[in-house]
């Protein structure tokens, strides 16, 4: 049962990268099992993501889910309606949206982002958001003065901004050819990520490895941005400990 279809999917790889050595294998044995097995040998996994619904949010023990959370190598996410809207060999990489988080982590996920928009020559959009504080200013970080009108807000966009372009220092050096545009959003992750991506964009965010323990571990921003991403999506592992 499993040959034809392997034998489908060698024909479309040999179709769209004729260059590219492709191995085929039909494993006995639990699917996500297999799958972090050969992710630990591996630089990349590449998995289609179904259903955005109230349903599928609560199905978070799927085979995509749990390679997201355990895999030691970034694993790329396809929603299915995407392959639907190209066609064979049209699918291309037109913008890389980077989801920068806070040191040391930002570093291992800028390179990813660069790397594949290096690769594929194409522009890069480096993305930090922030929230409005619960706690008093003065319990959060010494360097704010308590808000007064919209100063918390102009101080703030400024710090995060400052924190941004840190961040990108090392990463553009690496990739100097790819035009990066950096951009502080006020608002929740996952929210403002989705919405800033296009069909045609990969984004990329980091999540913090957590293993092979399950359940799957996925924060609450990745686990929303999953659900929700209308372009294919990169998860990074990143180690912090």
């Amino acid at each position: 049962t499993a040959q034809p279809i392997l034998g489908e999917a060698r024909a479309l790889l040999r179709e769209l990268a004729p260059d590219v050595p492709v191995r085929t294998i039909s494993p006995i044995g639990g699917t996500t099992k297999i799958l972090l097995e050969e992710c630990e040998l591996s630089g990349l996994a590449v998995m289609g993501s179904r259903g955005r619904g109230a349903l599928s949010r609560l199905l978070l023990g799927s085979v995509s889910q749990r390679l997201a959370a355990h895999a030691p190598c970034p694993v790329v996410l396809v929603p299915e309606d995407h392959a639907a809207t190209s066609s064979r060999g049209a699918a291309r990489v037109a913008r890389v949206v980077v989801g920068v988080g806070d040191p040391p982590a930002n570093t291992t996920v800028l390179e990813c982002g660069m790397a594949v928009a290096d690769r594929h020559r194409v522009p890069l959009l480096a993305v930090r958001t922030w929230q409005q504080p619960h706690a008093p200013l003065s319990e959060l970080d010494d360097r704010f003065a308590p808000p007064a009108g919209n100063a918390y807000r102009t101080e703030r966009d400024r710090y995060e901004k400052a924190l941004l372009h840190d961040a990108l220092g090392s990463a553009r050096s690496a990739h100097p050819s790819v035009h990066v545009t950096a951009r502080v959003r006020s608002g929740a992750p996952a929210a403002t990520l989705t919405r800033l991506c296009h069909p045609g964009d990969l984004l990329v965010i980091g999540h913090q490895h957590a293993g092979r323990f399950y359940p799957p571990a996925l924060g609450p921003a990745a686990a929303q941005i999953v659900h929700h991403a209308r372009c294919p999506l990169m998860i990074v592992p990143v180690d912090i400990t």
